[in-house]
């Protein structure tokens, strides 16, 4: 037999891109995982889908937690959209010194 990580990989892809989206899913986190808890013995795939189900979905939220928690930009696609027109501007100081030849700071 194979071993079924490409199941596992999009269980997790499915919980990631959920929560990236901002779909609140904990209730249904916690039924997956009482629902993977029963099934441990009669169905290990079954409940090996639903743990990468919910750790996609806490890494997703966890991402999600640090993009808001930072500057960064959002995950939106970009496009018009109200006020895009403005100009913004930002002032940066940099903590350690860039070289006067340029390069990567």
């Amino acid at each position: 037999m194979r071993p079924p990580i490409l199941y596992l990989t999009v269980a997790f892809a499915a919980g990631l891109s959920t929560a990236l989206n901002g779909v609140e899913m904990r209730l249904a986190a916690w039924a997956v995982l009482i629902g993977a808890a029963v099934l441990v013995r009669r169905a290990p795939l079954g409940a090996a889908f639903g743990l990468m189900l919910v750790a996609g979905i806490l890494w997703g939220t966890a991402a999600l937690r640090e993009q808001r928690a930072s500057c960064a930009g959002g995950w939106g696609a970009p496009g018009p959209r109200p006020g895009a027109n403005e100009t913004r501007s930002a002032i940066i100081q940099l903590t350690d010194p860039v070289p006067v030849t340029g390069g990567v700071a």
